[in-house]
């Protein structure tokens, strides 16, 4: 029979012999691994991978955007009762009633260098004299009635420009010391329009630095010329130098 030291030696070198056998497998499993790392790092060249390299998309030439349109029979907003408005001939006016148009976007040039054309309208021209106004009445006619009345033509669907197909349309618009006029066009289908409203007056104007200086009694003239509708396509039928 083995006695109790005897079996204690045993199984210490049982355990010491366990211990040794798992450190000889950790050292074989490293050495394989760094044999295969330092064989494959031969074997494979350095490689950089880089994103690839990505083309310029090509110009694209910006597309005009179409405007909702609002159908209500080119509706227009009532002329102030306040002024005593007569209806008369353009024919007996001194401006000429029409919009202006270009052809920028079929080009696709700068608007320095496109041709611009005038399409005229003929319409109902109603004109109003008032007379004996003071600076007070002057800025309600002159400004606050002409800016009241566009920004309900525009609350109508009515628009100071547009675009259709490779035409910028614009209403008429210019400002001189005493006198301004604001266009507005709007298009229905196959048909457009145009409201121009004009203001000038004239009083004892002086011209000084900071701005125009008025004394009154003065007169203002307005005027709101309501074109009739005609076909767009007359705007494409026109002849662009190419």
């Amino acid at each position: 029979m083995i006695s109790d030291s005897g079996r204690r030696k045993l199984i210490g070198n049982s355990g010491q012999t366990s211990l040794l056998l798992i450190i000889l497998l950790s050292v074989c499993v490293v050495a394989i691994v760094v044999f295969f790392f330092f064989a494959l790092r031969q074997r494979v060249p350095n490689v950089i991978l880089t994103e690839p390299i990505r083309p310029n998309p090509p110009e694209v030439r910006p597309e005009p955007l179409e405007p909702a349109e609002i159908f209500n029979n080119f509706e227009t907003i009532p002329l102030t009762e306040k002024y005593n408005w007569i209806r008369t001939s353009t024919a007996d006016d001194t401006l000429d009633y029409y919009i202006s148009y270009d052809d920028r976007y079929k080009k696709y040039v700068e608007t320095e260098r496109v041709e611009v054309r005038n399409l005229d309208f003929n319409g109902s021209l109603y004109k109003t004299l008032l007379t004996g106004l003071d600076e007070v009445s002057l800025e309600e006619a002159y400004n606050v009635f002409t800016e009241s009345y566009l920004n309900g033509l525009l609350s109508l669907g009515w628009k100071y420009s547009l675009n259709y197909k490779d035409y910028y349309i614009a209403g008429l618009s210019a400002d001189g010391v005493t006198g301004k006029l604001r266009g507005v066009v709007k298009k229905e289908g196959d048909e457009i329009s145009t409201v121009i409203v004009v203001a000038d007056y004239k009083g004892l104007v002086s011209e000084l630095p900071e701005g125009v200086s008025v004394k009154c009694p003065c007169e203002v003239t307005l005027k709101v010329f309501v074109g009739d509708p005609v076909n767009i396509e007359l705007i494409t039928a026109a002849g662009f130098a190419e």
